[in-house]
């Protein structure tokens, strides 16, 4: 494993003076730095890229930044979540109009226009539910992205093919450690869905049986207004849990293809070559 220059190293050391992890451990790095503190590094380098709402880094103001972050990252993931959804609106929309402007105009009669309708709708709903991979699997990370965590990190950490290999696979591990989270917070949306129409079930029965007809009505009316407040704030949560989700697969994929930016840059111009010259690619 090569070792790190004193300047770089002592880059390093600062950078990593400010990840949370070792605020948490409450342990300070006094020498090389290792595999886990230069992924946590890696990771919050791609979250400052990502996030368009951190302007300033100032000790101080780092709490009310870190929040400012977390919604900045919230914000991107919940579009890139609604994003099929969202067109799928618009493209109704446009449908929808280009239908009635036929129908006023005497191209269409009352019978083709909802037949047209009908036609439109399951149109839209299959091009954006079968939207082409290329529209959606880099999840907006775009090179200039890629481009400026990779500077940051590599002026920060003096890393070859080896560590890069290794960092590739703890990243794996965190990845892990993240998606659990969003799967706890999946089922404690499930959790409370299910208590809900227990709890709702159960008092209907109840109040079915023991109150008269008008009181009962009376408890129903009541009863759905506060189903679907129940309802509407469990929808944000799941809108919110999902847009988490989809931030952080943003976060480690930007660091994965970082990492292997910076494996073909140590491997240099012949790393997809055999010993004996050839591309092991061609047939």
């Amino acid at each position: 494993m090569p070792t790190a220059s004193p300047r770089k190293r002592m880059k390093m050391l600062n950078a990593l003076s400010s990840v949370p992890l070792k605020k948490l451990l409450g342990v300070m790095p006094t020498g090389s730095p290792t595999i886990l503190e230069m992924a946590v590094l890696l990771l919050q380098r791609s979250e400052q890229a990502l996030d368009t709402s951190r302007t300033i880094d100032i000790p101080l103001l780092r709490p009310v930044t870190r929040i400012l972050s977390t919604l900045g990252l919230l914000q991107g993931g919940a579009w890139l979540f609604m994003r099929p959804a969202l067109f799928f609106v618009l493209y109704s929309c446009i449908a929808q109009i280009i239908i009635f402007w036929c129908k006023n105009n005497g191209i269409l009669s009352q019978g083709e226009a909802s037949n047209a309708q009908y036609a439109a709708f399951l149109f839209v709903a299959l091009i954006t539910a079968f939207e082409l991979p290329s529209q959606y699997v880099s999840d907006k990370v775009h090179s200039k992205i890629i481009r400026r965590v990779k500077t940051e990190f590599t002026s920060e950490c003096d890393i070859g093919p080896d560590e890069a290999k290794h960092i590739l696979d703890t990243l794996k591990e965190l990845h892990e450690r993240a998606s659990a989270r969003v799967r706890t917070a999946q089922w404690i949306i499930t959790f409370a869905w299910a208590s809900l129409l227990f709890v709702w079930a159960q008092y209907s029965s109840m109040a079915q049986k023991n109150l008269s007809p008008n009181d009962f009505a009376r408890f129903l009316s009541d009863s759905i207004s506060n189903a679907v407040a129940f309802a509407a704030i469990t929808l944000l949560c799941a809108w919110v849990t999902f847009g988490y989700k989809r931030a952080i697969e943003r976060i480690f994929l930007t660091a994965r293809v970082v990492m292997r930016e910076v494996q073909i840059s140590s491997n240099g111009p012949d790393s997809g070559k055999n010993p004996e010259g050839h591309d092991p690619y061609q047939k």
